[in-house]
């Protein structure tokens, strides 16, 4: 430990297996902790013990606390589901914290890797404010990309509530992604989607510390964009990768009974665009969410309940009948495919493009979810309200 030369305070190099970087430690408490990091290097679940650090007690313990509320977000997920879970950070009091200038090139919890952080951490009289965040986490990222006029900004901005009592976290930025499934794929589920670019416009809430994140009780709304990809068939992948979706599009394509060419080769589309609203773990789908592709389009209305993994709404198919008998063979319900087929041609002639809508019912779990095939010629515009 030693002065630093623009005498900002006690320069401090840290280096063990856990941690490797420099700690400028303020002479004045008003002037911020600047903790500048090659990496940092957490225990998994699987460690009991962390390593030690060979600093002072006093700022590497608030360094480590501040990294923990990032670090122990990840560590609650793949636990049992009837295990209650505790918020890691209960007893810590944001309003207690230091100023705090944090970056780091290296984030890893035990073999899983976070990629590169940084912040400013201001602590208030309410809790704790984070500024200037920019982070590159499993290929979701934020405060990295230039402002797109296509999108709402939202500057990167993270708010840790304390009353003394209740803590509260909120996260507000615009997440983005090239590729899909490589996020999906590092966040250990199933990479069902491929895409070019993903958006998410984001204002999130929920109770408890940034450690006790949780889908089931968040609050706020996303609106998302996902450019030119692609619906994969599930590849039978176990373990770890779990498939999460509103629906299985797999499902619906093998009741359409499309060729295993097409869906080997996956569901093309252009754009899924999608303005979602939550209160307390419960999704609502404005309006609808679109899927819209080269010639099919499929929009879903309802509600997911996060908390149970359910779904309680709709989806319409629009495909092009010509292009596709088996579809026509589902609109003309039980008669036989080859009469179906020609009473359509007979009868509807060149109009039966007009004709090739769906209305499919979604309800239940989510896991195997197949949707019940409801009504043809079905129109958002005009199908009836979903029950409250």
């Amino acid at each position: 430990m030693e002065p630093s030369s623009a005498a900002a305070g006690w320069l401090t190099w840290v280096s063990s297996d856990a941690v490797q970087g420099e700690v400028v430690i303020p002479y004045d408490n008003d002037y911020y902790l600047q903790v500048d990091l090659e990496y940092l290097r957490l225990p998994g679940d699987e460690e009991e013990e962390a390593e030690s650090a060979d600093v002072e007690a006093g700022e590497t313990e608030a360094v480590e606390q501040t990294s923990a509320a990032i670090a122990a977000t990840d560590q609650g997920r793949g636990r049992d589901e009837d295990e209650e879970r505790e918020d890691p950070l209960i007893g810590l009091d944001p309003r207690e914290l230091p100023l705090m200038l944090f970056e780091t090139d290296e984030f890893d919890i035990g073999d899983r890797q976070f990629g590169s952080w940084a912040f400013t951490l201001t602590p208030t009289g309410v809790g704790a404010e984070f500024h200037d965040i920019n982070f590159d986490f499993r290929g979701l990222r934020l405060g990295r990309d230039e402002p797109d006029e296509a999108f709402e900004y939202l500057e990167p901005h993270f708010s840790w509530f304390y009353d003394g009592i209740e803590h509260n976290s909120e996260l507000t930025g615009v997440l983005v992604a090239g590729d899909i499934s490589g996020v999906l794929e590092a966040n250990g589920y199933a990479p069902s989607v491929e895409s070019d670019r993903a958006v998410f416009v984001t204002e999130l809430r929920w109770p408890g510390t940034p450690a006790f994140f949780s889908s089931e009780h968040l609050s706020g709304r996303i609106d998302m964009r996902v450019d030119d990809g692609r619906f994969l068939r599930d590849s039978g992948t176990g373990g770890a990768l779990r498939l999460v979706s509103f629906i299985n599009l797999t499902a619906v394509f093998q009741r359409l009974r499309f060729s295993d060419d097409l869906l080997r080769s996956g569901l093309a589309f252009d754009e899924i665009t999608g303005n979602l609203d939550l209160d307390d773990g419960l999704l609502t789908i404005e309006d609808r969410l679109v899927i819209s592709g080269p010639s099919s389009l499929y929009q879903i209305t309802g509600e997911v309940d996060l908390g149970e993994e359910s779904i309680n709404g709709e989806m319409f198919v629009t495909l092009p009948v010509s292009n596709n008998l088996p579809w026509i063979g589902l609109l003309t319900a039980n008669i036989p495919l080859a009469v179906g087929a020609y009473l359509f041609d007979r009868i509807f002639g060149d109009q039966v493009d007009s004709l090739s809508s769906a209305v499919y019912t979604l309800s239940g779990p989510i896991e195997g979810l197949e949707p019940e095939f409801k009504q043809a010629f079905g129109s958002p515009d005009t199908a009836p309200a979903l029950p409250q």
